[in-house]
């Protein structure tokens, strides 16, 4: 009536939040702040060049400007996240 018992011992169980990056240094928090900042920016800039597009009069005008935008936001952030490098 005895059970034969596992010849490994069990795993153990892994945390939910093991999914996000280990923080070594101050560097890597800065670097995640930024990529969150960046992720919200980039979801502002989604909806506020949609409307611009969409209601604005001139929206020729806002072609260029939407494109300089996203150029230039996109290099400054793409620099923030990659960790100060």
């Amino acid at each position: 009536m005895n059970p034969e018992l596992p010849s490994a011992p069990l795993q153990g169980i892994s945390s939910p939040l093991a999914f996000f990056p280990e923080i070594t240094s101050a560097y890597d928090l800065v670097s995640i702040i930024f990529t969150v900042i960046f992720i919200l920016w980039a979801l502002y800039t989604l909806i506020a060049a949609y409307h611009w597009l969409r209601f604005a009069r001139n929206s020729w005008i806002a072609v260029p400007a939407v494109g300089a935008h996203l150029f230039v936001s996109a290099v400054l952030m793409i620099y923030a996240t990659s960790g100060f490098n």
